[in-house]
């Protein structure tokens, strides 16, 4: 459930263009973890940490947070929140406001109006969202069936929720290009339709046109692709799953040299990310035989 929460915080964040903001997967490698603030801020790179905690009893929840500039050690903001479970989706919005307008100096009224939408209105559908996302990144073939019917079960109890569709698309698509599930027709059918069905729900969601983007990548389909990614990262500038699918698109349609800008952006977002596999072959197709 913390978790969760943390990344819903990361990615909303994210959305704010004037922030550059550490992937999830970078972000929690200091998890759990007894180390000084600094030390994170160099190793990622960022001068401000967002640092808190997560407390769930019952009904309620106990969330603290607290920005903090890595450079001096001082506190910049920290708030505490005791909640009702239901309340948890303005706490984030409140968290996320605070940190951009400190940062930032203002808050963009489009982001700050899709802030204020709920993912969804029912809690027991994000958990298990929120449990799928976790099966979801592990990446193995059992917990991608996992996902799958965590996902599922997130969609029956609220069908209207976007981010649950397209992650599931994702899962989907995952199972078609690796070959986890027969038949494989069906999987790219449930992948698509569940793409196109998240889109539907939020046109301005990035995760929506992420999904759409990679599946159509996946089915040759190029331009909207690339139509579908490029708006991912209008929303979302920080999102390292579409800047890596669109490297991918900038090799395909042979400018290496755009492909290199994505991919040392995927890595800045993302230090602890697999990206210097895709150097390789970046660097190969810009005849940059050394550093590949």
């Amino acid at each position: 459930f913390s978790d969760g929460i943390t990344e819903d915080i990361i990615t909303e964040l994210s959305r704010f263009r004037d922030l550059f903001v550490i992937a999830r997967n970078s972000s929690f490698v200091f998890k759990n973890q007894s180390v000084d603030i600094a030390d994170i801020g160099q190793k990622l790179g960022v001068r401000y940490v967002v640092e808190g905690s997560v407390r769930k009893s019952g009904k309620r929840a106990r969330i603290t947070a607290q920005l903090i500039d890595a450079t001096t050690g001082s506190h910049v903001w920290g708030d505490r929140y005791d909640r009702e479970l239901e309340d948890i989706f303005a706490v984030q919005d409140e968290v996320v406001r605070i940190i951009a307008s400190t940062l930032v100096g203002r808050v963009a009224h489009a982001h700050r109006d899709h802030t204020q939408r709920k993912p969804t209105i029912n809690l027991d559908a994000y958990d298990w969202f929120v449990q799928g996302r976790e099966h979801f990144y592990n990446g193995t073939p059992e917990d991608n069936k996992k996902a799958c019917v965590m996902f599922e079960k997130a969609i029956s109890l609220d069908p209207g929720y976007a981010g649950a569709h397209a992650l599931l698309a994702e899962t989907y698509a995952r199972d078609w290009l690796t070959f986890w599930n027969e038949p494989l027709e069906t999987s790219f059918d449930l992948a698509w339709e569940n793409a196109k069905k998240s889109l539907t729900l939020d046109d301005t969601d990035s995760q929506a046109h992420t999904a759409l983007g990679v599946i159509c990548q996946y089915r040759g389909d190029h331009d909207q692709a690339y139509f579908h990614l490029d708006k991912a990262l209008s929303l979302n500038p920080n999102d390292t799953h579409a800047l890596f699918y669109m490297a991918r698109l900038d090799m395909v349609s042979g400018n290496p040299e755009q492909a290199l800008e994505r991919v040392i952006q995927a890595r800045r977002n993302n230090p602890f990310g697999k990206y210097d596999l895709m150097l390789v072959p970046v660097y190969y197709m810009s005849h940059n035989y050394v550093e590949a």
